[in-house]
């Protein structure tokens, strides 16, 4: 009995690595947006704790700590601009994974289509191999039955 051989295997196999490498750059892309927005906690946490700092006498200490709030203001914003581009290309990597995905289920279904019609078809040899069998000993067992009683 021959096994079964999939003609579009590689195909297949191409559109697998094809998903494999678009989830990977996705990851990739989660990662930098999660790293900018931990920028901005970090940040924001620092704003937080110049915030409650207690009250300074020395107008120079307060410029500075203004001066510290604002670039940090600044630098989140910047940051929040980098995300938001990140977020353009995280939804165009979704976009091309959903793709690769919906090519790759199609080759998959078509797969298992054949595998389906594969078994059918070895299930239906095999029952026509076991009633030839089953025929040929029930005529030899008739043929030696109708011997028997002729002699």
């Amino acid at each position: 009995m021959k096994k079964f051989k999939f003609n579009l295997e590689p195909v297949l196999k191409v559109r697998k690595h094809k998903v494999d490498n678009a989830k990977n750059e996705l990851a990739k892309v989660l990662a930098e947006k999660q790293k900018r927005q931990n920028l901005i906690d970090e940040n924001l946490n620092e704003i937080k704790q110049l915030q409650n700092k207690g009250a300074i006498s020395d107008i120079t200490f307060l410029q500075n700590r203004f001066n510290r709030i604002q670039l940090l203001e600044m630098n989140n914003q910047k940051i929040q601009h980098e995300i938001d581009n990140i977020i353009e290309i995280e939804n165009l990597r979704r976009r091309e994974l959903t793709n690769l995905m919906r090519d790759e289920k199609v080759i998959e279904k078509l797969k298992d289509k054949k595998k389906a019609d594969y078994n059918y078809k070895i299930n239906k040899e095999e029952n026509e191999f076991i009633d030839e069998i089953a025929s040929r000993n029930f005529k030899n067992l008739l043929q030696w039955i109708v011997n028997s009683l002729y002699i």
